[in-house]
């Protein structure tokens, strides 16, 4: 996906983030899945698709939150 993001095919970019969110939801990583987060809110934000790129910052920050707050 970072790669189709960089070359600015960002149909792909975009199905490589959504797959990658489908794998880290079967192994249950946080961390892959914030990765996958944050690259398909770059993608949205530079298609001018300001709503969805913040809809997936703001669920990133809210894993962050949940699982790096101190107990």
């Amino acid at each position: 996906a970072e790669i189709h993001y960089h070359q600015g095919a960002y149909s792909a970019a975009l199905e490589g983030a959504q797959q990658t969110l489908t794998i880290a939801n079967e192994i249950q990583s946080v961390t892959l899945e914030g990765f996958a987060l944050l690259n398909a809110s770059r993608v949205f934000g530079d298609l001018g698709q300001y709503a969805k790129a913040i809809a997936y910052y703001e669920h990133m920050l809210n894993n962050i939150r949940e699982t790096h707050t101190p107990r």
